[in-house]
């Protein structure tokens, strides 16, 4: 067992107190955080909508690959 002016008293090595005690605050760090609020979400998926189509448009559209779907595609004469 230790002294009391060398640390620990529990007779455990201070390497092991130190990860119980960061184990214990990073799930109470974890268990604190709530999620984001809907409007914040919804502002947030706007912005993602705005850029990706912005940067559509500067690559003159949507381009799709054909990964061979089921769909019979049209031909255009």
């Amino acid at each position: 067992m230790r002294t009391p002016d060398r640390g620990s008293t529990t007779g455990a090595a201070s390497w092991t107190d130190r990860a119980r005690s960061e184990r214990a605050a990073r799930r109470a760090s974890a268990a604190s955080q709530s999620p984001p609020h809907r409007h914040i979400q919804e502002r947030a998926r706007t912005k993602v909508r705005a850029f990706f189509s912005h940067k559509a448009t500067l690559q003159g559209g949507m381009r799709t690959t054909d990964r061979g779907s089921t769909q019979k595609r049209r031909e255009r004469f």
